[in-house]
């Protein structure tokens, strides 16, 4: 700004006046657009961060109760008499149920992984901040990853051919949750400057 003032005033010992007064407010219209650019840019980063951010939180829920989910899979695979299916409820949503003998010991709900958000706005996110726009990928990468890991207990779980592999699934899976859950805290972090403790339902 002071710079291209200092210009306008030497051009002011050579040009008209009119063509001086042209260059000033020239120059004042594009450092004030750049203004509102950055301004502007600032929100929509403000916003994108705040959107991820619960998306990530939701996610957090997600890694809790499928940790819950397994320990009562381990629970019935270590159990003579109890045993466990995969159902589906009235709305669509995937439930493990445990039986000992007919009678229901537990049901638990089948979390689900939100890429949704992050998905939709990672080129916005690479315009605004290609910092967070790499993390974002990583981050990506990892929430494909627990849909993976949920999506292998549905099948397992449903398909009596496969449930001898349940036998290692559940060490499995606290491996690849374990490193999961360290991914989305690192962008968390970029995201709000705070760490993850919340857990988001919906």
């Amino acid at each position: 700004m002071e710079q291209a003032f200092e210009f306008v005033v030497s051009a002011g010992r050579l040009l008209p006046v009119t063509v001086v007064v042209a260059i000033s407010l020239f120059v004042v219209k594009e450092v004030l657009e750049g203004k509102r650019r950055r301004q502007g840019n600032s929100r929509k980063r403000r916003a994108v961060c705040r959107l991820l951010a619960n998306e990530i939180e939701r996610n957090h829920w997600s890694i809790k109760s499928l940790r819950e989910s397994l320990g009562s899979v381990e629970r019935a695979l270590g159990s003579p008499n109890e045993e466990f299916t995969v159902i589906t409820d009235t709305l669509g949503g995937r439930l493990v149920r445990g039986t000992d003998d007919g009678e229901m010991t537990f049901e638990r709900p089948i979390p689900t992984a939100h890429l949704e958000g992050l998905a939709s706005n990672l080129m916005l996110l690479a315009e605004l901040d290609e910092t967070l726009f790499e993390q974002a990928l990583i981050t990506g990468d990892a929430l494909k990853e627990l849909e993976h890991v949920i999506n292998l207990l549905i099948d397992y779980g449903s398909d009596d051919s496969k449930r001898w592999m349940l036998d290692t699934y559940p060490d499995y899976a606290r491996s690849e949750l374990a490193e999961i859950e360290g991914t989305i805290s690192n962008f968390y972090v970029k995201l709000t400057g705070q760490s993850l403790k919340a857990h988001r339902l919906r």
